[in-house]
């Protein structure tokens, strides 16, 4: 990271600075949060958890070579040693977050949206490194730890920074756009997700829509055209607005599209600047849409039409969304597992329609979506319905709320759509070798927390050639 002081550090966050006569060096090598992770020199920041209160690490944080430490109390410092007293360490971290951000003068890009942040993400990034040093949040760190970490992780040379905007309550994209005040702002889709707590669609714009007014004022504004929430804010925002979709009347749109072998896609899209025919080397129309998003950004940012479609061809995706496990020439697994909501399960259902190939048979195995609230219900019967539409051989559904989703296919295709339902991961991998079969496509699906990467693992195992 860029040199910075303690005394600045101190300033930033309004701290109070003690024991500054042992201290050992001016600068900070880094600003971490895990005391297993701390090196010579680097700025522990100790945060208070659900489950666990970082201030108990302290001392094994100075073991490790820690310069200095924040701390809300001088108690938990032992005697002596540099440390910033505050009010509120994880509020500290987002002011300290703030304050390195300042120091920049490069294009920063917030993402946010209902599905396809961090895909997103892998889109933009990998078509801006065609051109640029491009910092990006590392893996889903976007939330109001993640988010700071992420800046304060910027390398003095970085060129641009990419980073994703998470939410689950109102206010926190608020929070976190003010710290990152960015250049470009890009907004994927409105969907369901935590809609438990925000209570409607109408409740995720508005809090999606935290973001736009922290932009800078000459800054552009990126937006899913195709999306019923967001289309109207072309008219609010006026020229600062480019939007992006399958549809005519975009900025960017898609002219022409068609499905290749192996799921690869390859499509025609128009904007002002020209035509563009790009291939896209994953299946799923939610890539397509990325590579529009990216386009744009893209152009904004001067990069050459070649080098966009270069960097769109060279994409590869985070793990757990859509990454593929080829075991031998038995079994294929699409792991999607890293989240879920309604319409990331329709796309993921769509895919596994693509990917099948004539030899193979199709299995669903589909989790519980959590944090939908009185939603719930609703969305996992929409996802039956998708199920019963895109007809894979055999649908296993896992979970306590996936419930729902089992009774509407039973209920409407009892018949061609071989359906099991287990209430949880360890009951089904109990049954595994039942259900799976040689030359069989594996789709998984599901929240994060329902830990599917315990059913990739064992099918690995079980197929792999020995």
């Amino acid at each position: 990271m860029k040199r910075i002081s303690i005394e600045q550090i101190t300033n930033a966050i309004e701290g109070t600075f003690i024991n500054k006569e042992s201290l050992t060096e001016k600068y900070i090598h880094r600003v971490i949060i895990d005391s297993r992770e701390v090196q010579k020199n680097d700025l522990y920041i100790p945060i208070i958890g659900e489950r666990f209160d970082g201030h108990d690490f302290i001392k094994e944080a100075i073991s490790a070579g820690a310069l200095c430490v924040f701390s809300v109390s001088i108690d938990h410092v032992p005697v002596g040693f540099p440390a910033i007293i505050v009010k509120d360490t994880k509020k500290a971290l987002g002011h300290l977050a703030a304050f390195y951000r300042q120091q920049f003068t490069i294009p920063f890009i917030g993402i946010t949206g209902s599905v396809g942040k961090t895909s997103t993400k892998e889109m933009l990034a990998s078509i801006l490194e065609t051109k640029f040093k491009v910092h990006k949040t590392d893996g889903n760190y976007n939330n109001d730890i993640g988010l700071p970490l992420s800046i304060l992780s910027l390398e003095p040379d970085a060129e641009v920074a990419v980073i994703e905007l998470g939410m689950n309550h109102f206010g926190e994209i608020d929070y976190l756009a003010n710290i990152l005040k960015p250049e470009i702002g890009m907004i994927t889709n409105i969907g369901v997700s935590h809609i438990e707590f925000l209570g409607s669609q109408e409740g995720i714009l508005k809090a999606k829509t935290e973001m736009l007014p922290h932009i800078q004022d000459e800054g552009l504004i990126i937006l899913n055209g195709d999306d019923p929430y967001l289309k109207p804010l072309k008219l609010q925002y006026g020229r600062r607005v480019k939007t992006y979709g399958y549809t005519q009347g975009n900025d960017c749109c898609v002219v022409n599209y068609q499905v290749l072998d192996q799921g690869r896609q390859k499509m025609t899209v128009a904007t002002d600047r020209g035509i563009y025919s790009m291939t896209v080397n994953y299946p799923g129309e939610h890539i397509l849409l990325n590579a529009l998003g990216g386009v744009l950004i893209g152009e904004y940012l001067g990069i050459e039409k070649e080098n966009i479609i270069k960097g769109i061809l060279q994409y590869e995706p985070a793990k757990m969304r859509l990454n593929e496990y080829k075991i031998g020439d038995r079994l294929r697994i699409i792991d999607d597992a890293y989240n879920a909501s309604v319409d990331s399960m329709n796309g993921a259902l769509k895919t596994l329609s693509v990917l099948k190939e004539a030899t193979e048979r199709s299995v669903a195995i589909l989790g519980s979506m959590f944090e939908m609230g009185s939603y719930s219900k609703k969305g996992h019967e929409q996802v039956g319905h998708q199920v019963i539409k895109s007809k894979p051989d055999v649908c296993i559904l896992i979970g306590k709320e996936a419930k729902w989703t089992y009774d509407v296919i039973k209920r409407f295709e009892p018949e061609a759509i071989k359906s099991h339902y287990y209430e949880c991961v360890e009951d089904f991998l109990v049954s595994l070798e039942k259900h799976i079969m040689d030359h069989d496509i594996v789709l998984l699906k599901a929240s994060r927390g329902m830990a599917f990467e315990k059913i990739r693992e064992a099918l690995i195992r079980k197929f792999e050639v020995k």
